[in-house]
C-alpha cells in the first residue's frame, strides 16, 4: 500500500489520509464554511508526496457567480464570492499568511 501523501488537520492534529485506489477526495473550501455558518468546515490540508512515481492531483474550484450575494444559513452578514476570493488573494499574496483555515494553524 502506498504511503499517504495527503494530511488533513482535524481535532487539533495533522492526520495522514490513506491512499485508496480509484477514490476521489473532495476538500471543502472557505466559502462553503462561511455559507453554512461553520457547520461544514474548510479542509486545512498539506500534500507530502514521498513516492518515486508521479502523483496526479487536479484542483477544481467551484464558485457561485462573482457578484452573487450569499446569506449564511441560519443568519449572519451576507457576503459575495468576490469578498472571499479577494480576502484569500490578499492573505496569500500580499500579507503572506495563507488563506482561510490555514491562517488558524500558523
Amino acid at each position: 500500500m502506498p504511503q499517504p501523501s495527503l494530511r488533513v488537520h482535524t481535532r487539533g492534529e495533522w492526520r495522514d489520509v490513506p491512499c485508496l485506489e480509484g477514490a476521489v477526495l473532495v476538500n471543502l473550501g472557505d466559502l462553503l464554511q462561511r455559507w453554512t455558518n461553520g457547520r461544514l468546515v474548510s479542509t486545512a490540508h498539506q500534500v507530502l508526496h514521498r513516492q518515486p512515481d508521479a502523483r496526479v492531483s487536479l484542483a477544481f474550484f467551484i464558485y457561485p457567480d462573482i457578484d452573487a450575494s450569499i446569506s449564511p444559513i441560519g443568519g449572519g452578514q451576507s457576503f459575495s464570492t468576490a469578498d472571499v476570493m479577494l480576502d484569500n488573494f490578499d492573505s496569500i499574496w500580499v500579507r503572506k499568511q495563507g488563506a482561510g483555515r490555514a491562517r488558524q494553524l500558523v
